[in-house]
This record gives C-alpha cells, structure tokens and sequence, in this order.
C-alpha cells in the first residue's frame, strides 16, 4: 500500500484517503474509507454518557483505535489501564463513568462492546483540541505508588511528528508488526499512532510468536519490538528468513544486551534501534549499535533536554513530558552521565524493576502483600538467571504461623498467588517464596540485601547440559544439584525430588520456550515413576499437543520419572 505521507489526525477523521490501508490481519484489511461509518454510531453511543473519561482495554488494535479516535471525536479521555486483571480494572473503575472493550468486565459500568460494532450514520467533521485531555495512562511511576499520568493531544502529536523526523525515511513504506501492546505508552505511540498518523498499516494484533511472525513480516516491515522478544527470535527462526524481510526494528523496555545487538547487526546489516524513556516523559532519547561503536551513548530526541539532579539521577524537560502543577524538570528513575556526544546511562536508582519490559513497583507488591491477613511482612528480590524472576521473602502474620506448623506451607503460597492475581499479570507475580522468623538486618538496622539473597541462593531448577528447540518441540539434557531446594525435608538422608518439582520445571521451560507467561490452566494425566534423586542426569521434553496443550515427560534410558499434559492459559 502507497505512503500517503504525514496525515493529521483531523484529516484522518475528515477528509480519509480513498483506499488507504489503516490496518490489516492476514488476508484481510480496513481501509479509510470504512472509518467514519463506523465510528458514527459509537459517538452516538458516548454523546448519551456521563460526561468523563472511559476506560479502554481491547487485545485488538484496531478494536482499539475505533474506541480511541471515538472518545477523542466526543471530547473525551481515554483511561488506559496496564491490562485487564479484575483488582486493575476496579482500582481505576471509579474514574471512568463506562468501559469499551471487547467483554463486559463486570464493573457495573455501561460497556460499548468493540468487538460487535457495525456501520452506520458517518461521523461529522469535526476538529480536536490538541490542549485537551486526550490520555490517562497508569503506571506505578518512579517512586512506586501507582498513579495516574495525563498526555495532552498535543504531546502525543509532538512526539509523533519527532519520530517520523528523526527515523520516518528509514520507516518508508513499510506495515507495522509488533510484539508488545498498544496499552502502554510505547505500543501505542510506535504500533499505533505513528502508522496511524504517517499513513503505514499496522497488524491489528501481537505477534507472540517467532515462528508466526516470521511468515506474516512482508519486505521492508516495521517490527515494534522489545528485548525479551527480541532475545528470543533467533532461537526459533533463520537468520537468512529474517534477513529476506529486511525489518526495520524498535525496541524498548530496557537496554537491548550489546552482544544481541551486534548479532542483529552483523546478520541483518542493522541493529534494533532502541529506544528510551517512561510513561511520564514519552521518549527521552535513542541509540542503535554501528560496527565501529559497540556502546553507542543515547542521543536525546528533539527538544528534549537532559541534565543531572544532586544525586546524579537524569532530570528531563520536553513538550512529552507530563509535568505536576508547578514543575518544569522531572527527575527520572535512572542513573546517568552527560556528555557533548549524548547520555550513558548507569543503571536504576531506585526499585523499579523490568521483567518482560514491564515495569514493577517492588514497594507496590510489597505493600499488597503486607496488607494481606497471612503477612507480616514482605520483600521481594530479582532473581538473575536465564530470565528475571522475584523472589518473595516473607515474614509470617500470626495465623500463618499457625498454618505453616501445620504443615500447610502450599495451600497458603497458593491462596497468596491467588491473591496477587487480581493485581498482577503471571510473568510479574513471584516465583519462589520463603517464609523467614525475620529479615536480617545490617549494622544501620536496614534489611540486609545480600544476606536476604543468600536464602534464594540454593537452586531450584536442574543444570542444564543441551537444549534441542523446534517450534513445537522441546527437549533438554538436565542434572539434578546436590543441593536442590525442593528436596529440603523431602527426605532427611535419604533426599527425593518431589513431583510437584516435575510440574514446575515442565511450566517454566515452557514458558521460556513460548516466550511469554505460560500460566498453568490445568494440569492432566499426570503420572510420577522412579523417583528422581540428587545427581540424576534425564532428559524432559515438551511437546505441543493443541493450541493451549503441552505434553511433557521426564525419561532417561528405560526409566520413565514423570509426564503429563499442561494446559496454559491462552
């Protein structure tokens, strides 16, 4: 489809291009001209509210796109929560007088379904106050309570018209795919608005899946991507495959490993280019890895403008920047130096953490989990290994110590995951949890961090010797460690792997090998054989059975230690 060049969103709305592609799926694509028909009837719709802003979450974007250019079309906000968790959507519900989204989430709310919306009356011309209240995204910002942060319409064009200045030549033509969501400000700002408003096409959904995407990319595609996918894909598809497309790549969410970032250079004649910044700056700068420097500094975007506080922590000003009433600086979460050649960041200063490019509050979970009746208190700490998981260290309420003597150790692990459940996606929520008198403390009587990590340092998962990866197969030469967590107390002298271990080894590889969260649904046929000891070398395989479905088994020689069936959540 031709590059119509750069459309305002006005424009858009009034006077669409005959034949322009806005977006596609597959084999099937809307086209301009199908827009205001359809957006008619759902400003209908809003004009009959409350008047206020309406949450909106939809998986698909252009679900998404009708329900936000709606709302702006009405003069309203759009309410964008980080995802549809029941606790996230209620927690911000009392700011949204509906909801539109493609399910009724059960708020007690008025709900416009996107899913079923059908063409009508076309809507009238009409213009858009850029100073308007145009987005509340949320986030937990920088210093970990959850909040609110506004973006007029005329930031978010701002910022639109910066990246199609600074990297628009290299977009030309090209449709947009992507990986992350358009619920976060990245997503929408790179999957979403910016094709909207340069006249590129973009997937209507995610692509998850290395091996899907690599056979929908079309020639000289946009891939809106971020680290953790973008550490994956070599894993499962060619090199040769992804070179034939010659993608133009995005990523954010954190800094893109320098060795990832050479291979993408040196098999693809260009790195990622990454991007940096949060939800209340908008983007702050850029940088892509040349042949000739490795560890390129950031270079900011344009009008931003950078500098350091006392503590050193970077202080940003730009037309992107979400301000509180008399500010003009915004002091950012990171670590940082200033040079005439651009910005080396030196890491986070505060407890903020990224797993899978999404941003948690450590004090947040924190504070959810000592609000809870079983908790006294709780910290939680980054686990490095071939992904970043949480450990929770947790001092036990009254009544859970009664229950933990009682050997109920598992059931009350389980009814705390439930609990973060209502709040939490499944890649942020905890992976392994111990129960402590207290926390160790330092000579300042400050918790101790090395020593509390000290508790997590025994392994829970084997070694692991080979790894054979296809699409829908997986299959790992392992070693139990002599000192396996999972077998403290499980026997004394004479030490066993528990079966529960089997199931929680299947689950993470597998989650490891989709790339994304693998929430366990259920668990079928499960069967447990010779039993497996410290030392044991086997190997466990994963096999794709149906959409959702995975068989798996744990095998070495004749001897069969376990198998059975896991179906995740989609």
């Amino acid at each position: 489809m031709p590059r119509s060049g750069w459309i305002r969103l006005e424009r858009l709305l009034n006077e669409p291009l005959a034949g322009r592609c806005l977006c596609f799926w597959k084999d099937q694509s809307i086209h301009s001209e199908q827009l205001a028909p359809l957006l008619g009837p759902l400003v209908e719709k809003l004009r009959d509210s409350a008047p206020g802003g309406w949450l909106l979450f939809a998986q698909d974007s252009w679900h998404f796109t009708l329900g936000l250019l709606a709302l702006w079309a009405d003069g309203r906000p759009a309410l964008l929560p980080p995802n549809d968790q029941p606790e996230t959507l209620a927690l911000w519900a009392s700011e949204a007088v509906g909801f539109l989204g493609e399910r009724d989430p059960g708020l007690g709310l008025p709900w416009i379904d996107l899913g079923s919306c059908k063409p009508g009356p076309a809507l009238s011309p009409r213009l858009l106050d850029p100073q308007r209240l145009a987005l509340r995204l949320f986030t937990s910002g920088t210093t970990g309570e959850p909040k609110g942060v506004d973006k007029k319409l005329s930031q978010l064009a701002d910022e639109v018209a910066a990246q199609e200045s600074v990297f628009g030549d290299q977009g030309g033509n090209g449709a947009v795919f992507s990986t992350v969501s358009h619920q976060h400000i990245y997503g929408l700002l790179f999957r979403l608005l910016w094709p909207l408003c340069a006249g590129r096409p973009f997937a209507r959904k995610a692509h998850f899946y290395p091996e899907e995407l690599i056979a929908d990319l079309s020639p000289g595609a946009l891939l809106i991507s971020g680290p953790a996918h973008l550490k994956r894909i070599p894993q499962l598809i060619e090199w040769s495959d992804l070179a034939a497309v010659d993608p133009l790549i995005f990523s954010s969410g954190g800094p893109l490993p320098s060795e990832r970032a050479e291979q993408y250079r040196s098999k693809l004649g260009r790195a990622p280019i990454e991007m940096f910044g949060s939800t209340e700056t908008g983007g702050v700068a850029w940088r892509q890895v040349q042949a000739e420097d490795p560890e390129p500094l950031w270079t900011p975007l344009p009008q931003v403008e950078t500098q350091l506080d006392s503590a050193g922590m970077l202080v940003v000003r730009s037309p992107y920047v979400s301000l509180e009433p008399g500010q003009t600086w915004l002091v950012m979460g990171d670590r940082a130096e200033i040079t005439p050649m651009g910005l080396r960041l030196l890491g986070r200063g505060d407890r903020i953490v990224k797993i899978e490019e999404k941003r948690l509050s450590l004090p947040e979970m924190e504070a959810r989990l000592e609000a809870c009746v079983w908790v006294e208190r709780a910290w939680l700490v980054p686990l490095e290994g071939s992904r970043l998981r949480l450990g929770a260290a947790l001092v036990a309420s009254e009544a859970a110590a009664k229950r933990l003597a009682a050997g109920e150790e598992k059931a009350l692990i389980g009814e705390l995951k439930e609990y973060l459940a209502g709040y939490y996606e499944a890649i942020l929520r905890p992976r392994t949890w111990i129960w402590l008198e207290q926390f160790p403390l330092d000579p300042q009587g400050k918790i101790d961090r090395l020593a509390l990590l000290g508790h997590f340092n025994q392994p829970q998962m084997p070694v692991e010797h080979q790894r054979l990866a296809q699409a829908d197969r997986l299959r790992l030469r392992l070693e139990v460690p002599a000192q396996l967590r999972w077998c403290q107390g499980h026997f004394e002298g004479d030490p066993l792997v528990p079966g529960v271990a089997s199931l929680d080894w299947a689950q993470r590889y597998l989650e490891e090998h989709l790339g994304e969260p693998a929430a366990l649904k259920e668990a079928q046929k499960i069967k447990f054989g010779a039993p497996l000891k410290p030392g044991q070398v086997f190997w466990l395989e994963l096999r794709r059975q149906g959409e959702q479905s995975w068989a798996f088994s744990l095998t070495e020689g004749g001897l069969s230690f376990g198998s059975g069936l896991l179906v995740v959540e989609a």
